[in-house]
């Protein structure tokens, strides 16, 4: 999971990111927390781009409340009748991360095969 994407998921629970980056000792990613704004500002694709390690994405999205829903060919942003309902961990696991932040911005995914 790319930077730009687990700061984007945690977006409605910032103080999260930066909790567990904190316990995890990820002082450079932190940092880049802390100046996010002008990071995006610049385009940094260096810093925004840079591939997370995979033991802290889950650290964090295993404290993030998020859900999302499981159709047979889709993955959704909101609950419909006789879908399954997953954590992110366990779309992080199946899928990897950047499903999650493509359905939190779009509403819907397709689903890899």
């Amino acid at each position: 999971m790319k930077f730009w994407e687990l700061t984007s998921v945690c977006r409605d629970q910032p103080d999260l990111l930066k909790n567990m980056l904190q316990s995890c000792g990820e002082d450079q990613l932190l940092e880049w927390i802390r100046e996010i704004d002008e990071i995006i500002t610049r385009q940094d694709r260096i810093i925004l781009d840079k591939e997370i390690d995979d033991d802290i994405c889950l650290a964090v999205l295993s404290k993030h409340t998020g859900k999302l829903y499981q159709s047979t060919r889709y993955l959704r942003a909101y609950p419909m009748e006789n879908k399954m309902e997953l954590t992110f961990v366990d779309i992080f696991k199946k899928y990897g991360g950047s499903i999650i932040e493509e359905t939190l911005e779009k509403g819907i995914a397709i689903l890899p095969k």
